[in-house]
C-alpha cells in the first residue's frame, strides 16, 4: 500500500514536472497556486508573530519621550513677530494695490 501511495505521488509530480513550464497549463497553474499559497502562509505566520511581539512589548512604541523644552515667548519676541506679520501684510497690499497688468502679452 505505501508502494503505491509513493508512486501515485510520482506520478502525479511526473505530470507536474518543471519541464513543462509554458507548454502545460496545469503545471503553470499549479506553480502559481502553490507560490501563492507559501506567500499567504508567510504573511500570516509574520503577522501573527508581529502581533505577538507588539502585544507582548517586544516593540517599542513610536511614540518617543518628549526630551526638547518648550520655547517660552516673551512680550519682546511676540511683538517683533507682530511687528513682522503687519509688515508682510502691508508689503502684498501695496503689491497687489499697485500691479499693473498687461492685457496683450504680445506688446
Amino acid at each position: 500500500m505505501k508502494i503505491l501511495n509513493n508512486q501515485k505521488i510520482a506520478k502525479t509530480f511526473h505530470k507536474l514536472s518543471f519541464r513543462e513550464m509554458g507548454a502545460n497549463p496545469l503545471v503553470d497553474w499549479s506553480i502559481i497556486l502553490i507560490i501563492s499559497i507559501l506567500i499567504i502562509i508567510f504573511l500570516i505566520i509574520n503577522s501573527i508573530h508581529l502581533f505577538n511581539r507588539v502585544n507582548d512589548g517586544g516593540i517599542d512604541s513610536i511614540e518617543a519621550p518628549a526630551t526638547t523644552t518648550m520655547v517660552i515667548f516673551d512680550t519682546d519676541g511676540l511683538d517683533y513677530l507682530f511687528d513682522r506679520f503687519d509688515s508682510k501684510s502691508k508689503n502684498s497690499s501695496m503689491l497687489l494695490k499697485n500691479y499693473d497688468f498687461v492685457s496683450d502679452p504680445s506688446i
